[in-house]
């Protein structure tokens, strides 16, 4: 199992509405780490936040609007006793709650990619899963008060564990078609910490929320991620003992300047990169193969001046796209696992991972 070396994955969404075309363009472009595919324009249940809401004590699905509220609880305290008992449960004995999990209603393409794994009987070195991240969870969704459930320690503290176990559930049921899970905690919330409008976020709070989730996926023997497709401090998620930092390198590359030596740290303690080169906009008309390796080979140089060393970031290098490629047309999405997957091989070829 080679994880860096510019092996390429993908993040999440795809603009089909069938998981078969999905899964072909994943497996066939990104064969060594495929993900399973987010399926947004299926239905709002496929939507990034409402995808891991099932379990969420309260939780009102409202379709017609496109919106996620908590309901008055008849009986609060037990439905919040009841739901620390059902994760309790699955921490002691390991057994899957399928109450707690995704159901094919909300993520067809992951039960998709179960399946084709299962039938196929290969097995991968890596597969990729992901779930939202608590910080952005928690801000997404309202109370009766109209208020972020981050605002409540308590309702914040069950979206911390609602989102271990949608990473928990999702690990163990691909563990047996992989030599190796990868889990990412997509977190794209990070990016408020820059605004002033999110004043009520504490800094040590976010990290806390995060790293017990990052805690949760290593302990299962995964590899955990972070991404986040927009600017931050990028020092936060780097604390956070993660073990690959992904971002959008082609909008936002410049920015990990700032935070070279976070960077160099996580690197020399074992940490990888995964750069979105690859843009998941209109652009990916207009940047040629060369030209988005060009860049990518600039951003590693700048680097380098900062202090760190070419051949470890070479080697603790993953490709992806930009972000999700959910909002884009399917001739585009093609293009962009296309050019991902050239890519990969291109830069392979020359730092010397090929053979």
């Amino acid at each position: 199992m080679d994880l860096g070396n510019f092996l390429a994955t993908g993040i999440g969404s795809l603009p089909y509405v069938e998981t078969e075309p999905a899964l072909d363009l994943i497996l066939s472009n990104t064969p060594q780490a495929p993900h399973w595919p987010q399926l947004p324009k299926v239905s709002f249940r496929e939507q990034m936040i409402c995808q891991y809401s099932e379990g969420l004590p309260g939780v009102a699905v409202d379709l017609i609007q496109g919106r996620l509220t908590l309901d008055p609880l008849e009986d609060p305290a037990k439905a919040c006793s009841d739901f620390y008992a059902a994760y309790e449960s699955v921490l002691s004995s390991g057994k899957l709650d399928s109450s707690l999990g995704i159901s094919p209603d909300y993520a067809r393409g992951f039960h998709a990619l179960e399946a084709r794994l299962r039938a196929s009987g290969a097995k991968p070195p890596l597969v990729k899963v992901q779930t939202c991240g608590p910080l952005t969870f928690s801000l997404n969704i309202t109370d009766q008060d109209q208020q972020p459930l981050y605002m409540s320690e308590k309702l914040r503290g069950l979206c911390v564990k609602l989102a271990e176990i949608k990473c928990l559930w999702q690990i163990q049921r691909l563990q047996p078609y992989a030599q190796k899970v990868i889990c990412f905690i997509d977190e794209p919330m990070l990016t408020a910490l820059l605004f002033p409008s999110y004043h009520f976020l504490k800094r040590g709070e976010v990290s806390d929320m995060i790293s017990e989730v990052v805690k949760a996926v290593k302990k299962a023997g995964a590899i955990s991620g972070i991404h986040c497709c927009g600017n931050t401090d990028w020092s936060i998620p780097l604390e956070t003992g993660m073990d690959i930092l992904s971002f959008d390198a082609f909008n936002f590359g410049d920015s990990l300047l700032l935070y070279a030596d976070s960077v160099k740290t996580h690197l020399e303690r074992g940490g990888f990169l995964a750069w979105g080169i690859v843009p998941t906009s209109g652009e990916i008309h207009h940047y040629s193969l060369e030209v988005l390796a060009t860049r990518l080979e600039g951003l590693l140089n700048d680097l380098v001046g900062n202090g760190l060393d070419l051949g470890l970031l070479a080697e603790r290098a993953l490709l992806t796209p930009s972000c999700g490629t959910g909002n884009l047309e399917i001739l585009e999405a093609e293009r962009v696992y296309e050019t991902l997957a050239e890519l990969s091989k291109l830069l392979k070829r020359k730092y010397g991972f090929e053979g």
